[in-house]
């Protein structure tokens, strides 16, 4: 320690004068006195200095794990999309260093009880997120729910409560769904209404992972007990919410009145939707309108969903545009009327608060940008439904790939798990996937084979891996593409074949594959329908075994296909007007839905069966009108037909100019046509 001397400001020596005394008697002489000097002490003055402070190692140990755990974070998308050795290292070391400092902080040291819980709740969290441990983290938790059972620390005991719930459910359904169900009682015993909302919207979430029949049934149950409670609260957006996935829900599950039911659900949540700002509702209108142009689509309705497909995009970009809050792939239930109070004041992200304090529940959903790629892809298949052959579907699914690529191509700036990144990874990749799925369709609606082609071969490559449980069905989408494109390049028995493996397909209820399979029996029964065939024989049978599948079909092309179908089956000696019915049905059906294509084709073999050959303005008029729809068909093969019949009743009328410019119109398109067809005559009659 610094040490200081102090010393006077002047040292001087002085000599005292001797007090006057009487002579004393003689003795001996006493000695001689001198001054001296006086002497001042030199004195050491050491000044203290403060003691170090103590370190607080719980602080220290509880900062070094935010930041290793910030620092895998922000590495997070990176490794999760490249998976490089040196970076997934980086990430999984980081990781283990942040956990391992807030576990010496639950072992070493002792802690506030609620502080410890906070901690325990967050230490559970990221090895839920982290780890496979699923064993360690439901221990780590049943301790912390015991302590804060001791404690009264009643937000963060429901707050563990529901992260068990979600461990349990990763191993064993049944359990998580029965630890639910006993936490509700208690919850509705104390009548803790926000906490009955968050653990009855996760009831009905695992239950719609769970994807069975019964417990999609509970998931609708729990979903209206929210809704009763929140009507009777007065918190609207949670009714909403409730609804609208109730809703939802209704779609899973593949009921001949599930989309009605569907819709019922959407016009409760319609009824206080205006009673809400859009700021206050926030994305869970996109959800309700993604859920009602999902309806539309189900039940086949072009026009419908056309509309619904409008709204969409108008409110899309002001609920995502408008909503302030976080981009985390959530979004928040404001819980108007009703308090949490002290039973949400940790809660390790369940709850949040809006900016007046209310409580507002989080739920998982997905970022912006997935959104908008949603949205793309959605509009996409509306407008496929309302025109097959439209630019705008086209563009719509062009735009909705783009974004897909480049979230696949370049890593997210965004702090994220490698869990959560590689989940995102996954739903993207799905997704483009179905994108260049339609892509396909689309091309094959144009009749553009080689792109079609291009098209299969690219979804037949790239199935993604972690899909497995879903790549038959995504193979049969392929194996079906395969066989329109043979068929529609001539190859009859190589598409034939194709049909064949998809054929046996029975569902109990009406989902994509039992359409696809549906469609497979159309195609077969065009190519064996003509009596040259050696498998002829089954033509009749298989249009029997379509009637009741496609008669009670909610798809009104699939309707108008099928009375096509049985109007060409009729043999020779089958009744006029029993054709002429099933012409008319499918000319009906198919002009309700405005599907172009099936016009055509109906308009046209009408002309063939019924004015070929014949004179008058009938005949006339129903050769121009086939050739007009098929035009707006876009389809080349079948203008190529109306050409051929058109000519020829120009010929039969005496108009010689004009069957001779519809034949070089015919010509002219011959050459777009596939190979086989190119050998063949155009028609005069089909």
């Amino acid at each position: 320690m610094p040490t200081s001397a102090f010393h006077p400001h002047h040292s001087r020596q002085y000599a005292p004068t001797p007090p006057q005394v009487a002579t004393p008697p003689r003795q001996a002489p006493l000695p001689k006195l001198t001054a001296t000097p006086r002497q001042t002490p030199t004195v050491e003055v050491r000044i203290p200095q403060p003691a170090p402070a103590s370190l607080d190692h719980t602080q220290l140990l509880l900062s070094l794990a935010d930041e290793y755990i910030a620092a895998a974070h922000s590495i997070g998308s990176r490794v999760a999309l490249a998976r490089p050795e040196a970076e997934e290292d980086k990430y999984y070391k980081l990781m283990a260093t942040g956990l391992g400092c807030m576990e010496s902080v639950l072992k070493n040291f002792r802690l506030h009880p609620r502080m410890e819980a906070t901690l325990v709740l967050k230490y559970a969290g990221l090895l839920y997120q982290e780890t496979d441990n699923a064993l360690e983290v439901e221990t780590i938790l049943s301790r912390g729910i015991t302590l804060c059972e001791r404690h009264r620390l009643i937000d963060l005991k429901y707050s563990m409560q529901h992260l068990l719930a979600r461990v349990l459910f990763k191993t064993n359904h049944s359990a998580a769904l029965k630890s639910i169900d006993n936490v509700l009682r208690v919850a509705e015993a104390y009548n803790h209404i926000v906490w009955i909302y968050a653990f009855r919207f996760l009831r009905a979430s695992l239950s719609m992972k769970s994807g069975l029949h019964g417990e999609l049934l509970s998931a609708q149950n729990n979903l209206r007990n929210v809704a009763s409670i929140a009507e009777k609260q007065g918190d609207s957006a949670v009714y909403v919410a409730a609804s609208a996935i109730e809703a939802m829900v209704h779609l899973h599950i593949l009921n001949s009145d599930s989309v009605e039911q569907a819709q019922r659900a959407i016009a409760s949540a319609r009824s206080l939707q205006l009673q809400l700002s859009t700021r206050e509702l926030g994305q869970i209108v996109a959800l309700l309108d993604l859920v009602d142009l999902a309806c539309n689509l189900r039940t086949y309705k072009p026009d419908q969903a056309v509309a619904k497909m409008r709204d969409m995009q108008a409110i899309m970009d002001s609920a995502v545009n408008g909503d302030n809050g976080r981009d985390d792939g959530s979004f928040a239930i404001l819980i108007q009327r009703t308090t949490g109070g002290q039973t949400t004041a940790s809660t390790g992200g369940i709850f949040r608060k809006y900016a007046d304090g209310r409580d507002m529940l989080t739920v998982s959903w997905m970022r912006r940008r997935d959104l908008w790629t949603l949205g793309y892809f959605v509009s996409g298949v509306t407008a496929l439904l309302k025109n097959p052959t439209e630019d705008k579907a086209e563009s719509y699914l062009r735009e909705g790939l783009k974004l897909t690529r480049e979230s696949l191509n370049k890593p997210d700036l965004t702090p994220v798990s490698v869990q959560g990144a590689c989940e995102r990874m996954e739903w993207h990749l799905l997704l483009d996937w179905h994108l260049r799925m339609h892509q396909a369709f689309l091309a094959c609606n144009k009749s553009d084979w080689r792109s079609a082609r291009s098209h299969i071969a690219s979804l037949s490559n790239t199935i993604p891996q972690p899909f497995n449980e879903q790549r038959k069905s995504m193979e049969r989408f392929v194996t079906y593409l395969n066989g329109v494109v043979e068929q529609g390049t001539g190859n009859i028995e190589a598409a034939l074949e194709q049909f064949q493996l998809l054929r046996n397909y029975r569902s109990t209820g009406r989902d994509a594959q039992a359409d696809l399979s549906i469609l497979a029996s159309m195609n077969s029964l065009l190519i064996l329908r003509d009596p040259r065939h050696p498998k002829h024989d089954q033509a009749d049978d298989l249009l029997r075994s379509l009637e009741p599948q496609c008669l009670t079909h909610p798809s009104k092309s699939i309707i108008s296909a099928f009375y096509l179908l049985r109007a060409i089956s009729h043999s020779k000696e089958s009744s006029i007007i029993k054709m002429k019915q099933c012409i008319q049905q499918a000319l009906h059906a198919a002009k309700s839905v405005s599907n172009n294509q099936l016009l055509c084709i109906s308009m046209n073999y009408m002309t063939a069966m019924f004015f070929t050959n014949i004179i008058g303005e009938q005949a006339e008029k129903s050769a121009k009108a086939g050739r007009s729809l098929a035009k707006r068909a876009g389809n080349s093969l079948w203008t190529c037909v109306a050409d051929g019949m058109l000519a020829g009743t120009y010929d039969k009328h005496g108009n010689v100019e004009g069957a001779a410019w519809t034949r070089h119109e015919a010509e002219q398109l011959i050459p777009t046509l596939p190979e086989p067809l190119k050998q063949a005559q155009y028609p005069s009659g089909v």
